[in-house]
């Protein structure tokens, strides 16, 4: 790391007390480095996972029998922090309402919106988000902590480039493994100053922000490269930010999109609100203008789609049949892919890649297939497609890792893992292997990891 100052701020008393404060805590970082703990994304996946084992206990999951399955999905978190950002920015109040219980990641974001100013009321069955005047967010007093969520982090980072007063950004293990450059770079482009330390470190990010209005305008002749070949995020973030922006935001596309369907999301979500703005037209010119979202005063949010996979694959195991929640929309990511199980074996997971892990369990007991479309599985949680093989191999299922995906033969048979079974703190990893578990028990590492997207999967599977 830098021994001297991270940003020039010199200024106001406030300003040069947040420095000193800044600085006392990069120097704690720089002495663990010195110490010889590795905390950033170059870390030993194995030495992460210390620093993960440190915080949770292991997970006995005993066997267990099902004669039928009510299966529980919660809300949608892409639905539901992309609702968040803009209600926070909006003039009314907005009622988000659910059916389930909001995961760790939710909560993430609107921890994150309240340290921003936001009030947020939470109910069983809503949430009531009291936006912001004019879209006046206050800057955090403290360190914005996404906590697992990449989303959040994204997201955050660009709504706090407004701020011209130094911002710091952090989240757990995961998140510092995960790539970051693509919306970094749009943000130094257009005049931010981010320090992160040495070594690629991605967290804790410090921010210096400020709305340029002239760094904006141009980039109507000179627009800024964003590269969307690993996750569609940085895009997402940038839309759902643009309503602090001072002018119109000029961008050049670069690389194959993946995930393209959440930036749909955040496209169709934002003309609720009154965007304007749609998706790039070839040859990838993005243009994203600012706006004052006006919110509908409720919203219904629809249930994770994606998590029915879990409950599929529950269902699959022990041979019963699964109530799954009736609750898709044209909105709901990942429908498509179940709808499909059962008529194919080939599948591309190049808009919902984080089906990968209980897919590929589905297919090992089940008839076979190829998983394509996934490079960037591997920037997600854990490398997804070297976990997933790893983590099946432990209960006696073979999976061979693709390039872009996985191959699996069907027709397996689950066998009692030995030892415990690293999941990597990774949500879905584990989940997955859970399901498995209840056929045969085992010991699963990350107790509780489940919470960051379904609080209530323990409802369903034992875990203790």
């Amino acid at each position: 790391m830098n021994n001297g100052p991270v940003l020039n701020m010199a200024g106001d008393e406030d300003s040069i007390r947040f420095e000193s404060n800044v600085e006392r805590a990069l120097r704690r970082l720089r002495t663990s480095i010195e110490s010889g703990e590795e905390i950033g994304p170059r870390a030993t996946e194995d030495k992460s996972n210390q620093r993960l084992g440190a915080q949770r206990k292991n997970a006995k999951v005993p066997k267990q029998n099902f004669e039928a399955i009510d299966w529980k999905s919660p809300p949608s978190k892409s639905h539901m922090i992309r609702w968040l950002a803009l209600a926070a920015q909006a003039a009314e109040t907005t009622e988000l309402h659910f059916v389930g219980q909001p995961g760790g990641d939710i909560e993430s974001m609107a921890r994150c919106l309240e340290q921003l100013g936001v009030s947020i009321e939470r109910y069983t069955t809503h949430w009531a988000i009291h936006g912001s005047i004019s879209n006046i967010l206050n800057s955090p007093k403290s360190v914005l902590n996404a906590d697992n969520s990449g989303t959040a982090l994204r997201f955050l980072t660009a709504i706090c480039a407004r701020f011209d007063t130094p911002v710091m950004l952090d989240g757990d293990a995961t998140l510092r493994r995960r790539p970051s450059e693509p919306l970094r770079n749009v943000l130094r482009a257009l005049g931010c100053e981010l320090s992160s330390g040495e070594r690629g470190e991605a967290l804790p990010l410090l921010l210096l922000g400020g709305r340029d209005k002239e760094a904006f305008d141009a980039t109507k002749n000179s627009p800024i490269t964003l590269d969307i070949s690993t996750s569609s995020q940085p895009l997402s973030a940038l839309i759902n930010a643009a309503p602090g922006f001072p002018s119109t935001l000029h961008l050049q596309l670069k690389g194959d999109a993946v995930s393209s369907k959440h930036a749909d999301l955040s496209f169709r979500i934002a003309a609720q609100t009154g965007s304007t703005n749609s998706a790039a037209n070839s040859p990838g010119l993005q243009k994203i203008e600012p706006w004052l979202p006006k919110c509908p005063t409720r919203i219904d949010i629809p249930n994770d789609q994606s998590i029915n996979a879990f409950g599929a694959l529950l269902g699959r195991v022990h041979g019963v049949e699964v109530n799954l929640p009736s609750t898709a929309t044209k909105d709901s990511l990942g429908a498509d892919i179940l709808d499909k199980i059962e008529t194919t074996n080939e599948f591309d997971l190049t808009d919902a890649s984080d089906m990968i892990c209980p897919l590929a369990a589905l297919l090992a007991t089940g008839d076979g297939g190829k998983i394509t479309g996934v490079k960037h599985a591997r920037f997600k949680e854990s490398n997804r497609i070297e976990r997933t093989v790893e983590m099946l191999a432990a209960f006696s299922l073979d999976v061979e890792a693709r390039a872009d995906g996985l191959t699996v033969l069907g027709g397996q048979s689950i066998l009692a893992p030995r030892g415990v079974v690293p999941t990597h703190g990774d949500h879905r990893l584990h989940m997955t292997a859970a399901c498995l578990s209840t056929l045969v028990g085992a010991e699963l590492s990350d107790y509780g990891i489940h919470e960051i997207t379904h609080p209530e999967f323990t409802d369903i599977v034992t875990i203790e």
